[in-house]
């Protein structure tokens, strides 16, 4: 068996990327080759807004763990944090050198992590958008990010270079 589809949600002019979905189960964000983040209404499928900013294509998304805060990165090499209420922009984060492919927050959210094509992992404090901790050692880009429950213990993947699991303690 398949599954049922229950609803198709359409808007973006180019393919997506990535999605997240709020805390809350109310909230969904999409990010795309169309340089746009997306909200929608899980309810009504209806888009609530578009968020520009980006100036390439948005490749990852994350919600904070209060669904106050939402994460992007994109081609750009640039983080940007966004206000889910408000939905403005808070600031822009700076450091890759290439696209950005994962971000994800801290369980208690007031750490980020972002991995790029750059091999790098970087820790940013989310109340100021500054660098913690540059990690390095992949051998290739840096595909998928995650804190352990503890937060001080990260996992990442990368790509095809080099295929590894690993396990960090900055």
């Amino acid at each position: 068996e398949t599954g049922d589809l229950m609803t198709t949600m359409e808007g973006h002019r180019e393919g997506i990327f990535a999605v997240a979905v709020s805390p809350d189960g109310k909230t969904i964000a999409s990010v795309s080759q169309d340089k746009t983040v997306k909200l929608w209404d899980l309810a009504t499928g209806e888009i609530l807004e578009t968020l520009s900013g980006h100036t390439d294509n948005v490749r990852a998304v994350a919600f904070s763990p209060d669904g106050t805060l939402l994460a992007t990165g994109g081609a750009d090499n640039e983080i940007k944090l966004w206000d889910v209420e408000s939905r403005a922009l808070v600031r822009s984060l700076t450091g890759h050198t290439k696209h950005i492919n994962t971000v994800t927050f801290s369980p208690d959210g007031t750490a980020l992590l972002s991995g790029a094509e750059d091999k790098t992992i970087k820790l940013w404090n989310v109340e100021d958008g500054t660098v913690v901790q540059t990690l390095e050692g992949s051998t290739g880009g840096v595909n998928s990010v995650a804190f352990l429950e503890d937060s001080t213990t990260l996992v990442s993947g990368s790509g095809a270079e080099d295929g590894a699991i690993r396990i960090w303690r900055p």
